[in-house]
């Protein structure tokens, strides 16, 4: 039986080898590295080096990745200028979207926007994201950057159906080093170190193994066609109905704290909710975007985005769900695979924002004398 699977692999081994040497002479890949040596071990948790610019491949092309001083994949912003209307958006990996050119991430095409709007207006955008942030990151963060950003409005974006039960338990400070260009904890268990030599061999993969890129990028296009994604782990959110009420005083607590941060120094916060794919699509299509296939006659997507609404409502901070704007959508709005925004979802949920910020007066008072916001607004309230 050994004997078997040894010539099993070995054969495996030989033809990944061939299509290996085969792309490199007739179809090259571009190999890039994925965020190595970008990564520095902080206080509590991990970040990147400020001024850090790489270019990542996820299968989808390559794009240049920026780390600003600040340490967001963002521009450079200085000082805030007199009469700047600053809008501070923090998340994590959907907001950062390294799949994407910087000026196609929801935060730009949103600057953009309200500058084409109000010509007369100064706004700038600030993004400060990294993946796998939750909550309790949104808070310290907050706590950090307010008094250096100084913005008129704080816009949190916020999974409900995953960020919700991260929040039950506050985490721990953890101590990171970094090892070969990637973060690893000073103090790992066993199966740490497995999770970090898997992460460790992929990211050796893609910055060396043409054959493995053009698998990447090749597992795209079926999945497209197909309308199949990788489903992210089922919440408890979804599953037990009991799970709402364990989560909501930790919620309900951490929202109402960061509302009383941004109050502290002038600005008024904003919810942005997340949806994931399968809570976009039609119940009768959630089946073909499943791996992992759950018993549908249990599953309550619905449920998490409820109870974000209740705890919003009760705290008293306005909340943007762009579920029915993306379902509305005519192209593709999220990556097959990778599970997250399209460049099309982003333009989609940038203009559901801006009306958002606008209905819920967020964009700032009209300037004095300001014939052209005058009428613009007065257009848009008439509708």
């Amino acid at each position: 039986m050994l004997g078997v699977l040894l010539a099993d692999l070995m054969v495996v081994a030989a033809v990944f080898l061939a299509v290996e040497v085969l792309l490199r002479i007739t179809a090259p890949q571009p190999v890039h590295r994925l965020l190595r040596y970008v990564y520095q071990p902080l206080e509590s948790g991990f970040g990147m080096k400020p001024g850090s610019r790489v270019t990542c491949n996820l299968g989808f092309g390559d794009q240049e990745v920026i780390y600003n001083s600040w340490g967001g994949r963002d521009c450079e912003h200085g000082p805030k200028q007199p009469g700047e209307w600053r809008i501070l958006l923090i998340g994590d990996s959907f907001l950062e979207n390294i799949a994407l050119a910087l000026d196609d991430t929801y935060p730009k095409v949103l600057e953009a926007n309200l500058r084409r709007t109000y010509p007369d207006r100064r706004f700038s955008t600030v993004c400060l994201a990294r993946a796998g942030w939750g909550l309790w990151d949104y808070l310290r963060s907050l706590k950090k950057m307010l008094p250096v950003v100084k913005p008129d409005v704080v816009v949190v974006s916020m999974l409900a159906i995953g960020d919700t039960i991260e929040t039950t338990t506050p985490p721990k400070d953890r101590r990171y080093k970094i090892l070969a260009g990637l973060p690893v904890l000073a103090d790992t268990s066993p199966l740490q170190r497995l999770k970090w030599g898997v992460w460790f061999a992929n990211e050796m993969l893609e910055d060396y193994s043409h054959a493995y890129v053009a698998f990447r990028r090749l597992i795209n296009y079926p999945c497209a066609w197909l309308g199949i994604g990788r489903m992210s782990k089922l919440s408890p959110m979804c599953t037990n109905p009991a799970e709402p009420e364990r989560v909501r005083n930790p919620v309900t607590y951490l929202l109402g704290q960061m509302k009383s941060v941004c109050a502290q120094h002038g600005a008024r916060l904003a919810i942005l909710n997340i949806p994931r794919a399968y809570d976009v699509v039609p119940a009768d299509l959630r089946r073909h975007i499943q791996f992992e296939r759950p018993d549908l006659s249990t599953l309550d997507v619905t449920r998490p985005v409820r109870l974000l609404e209740d705890m919003t409502r009760e705290v008293q901070i306005s909340l943007y769900n762009p579920i029915e704007d993306l379902q509305a959508a005519d192209e593709p709005t999220y990556f097959p695979v990778f599970a997250h925004w399209t460049a099309a979802a982003n333009h989609i949920v940038a203009a559901g924002l801006g009306r958002f910020l606008e209905r819920q007066g967020l964009l700032g008072p009209a300037p004095a004398g300001n014939k052209h916001v005058t009428e613009a607004n007065s257009t848009r309230q008439s509708l």
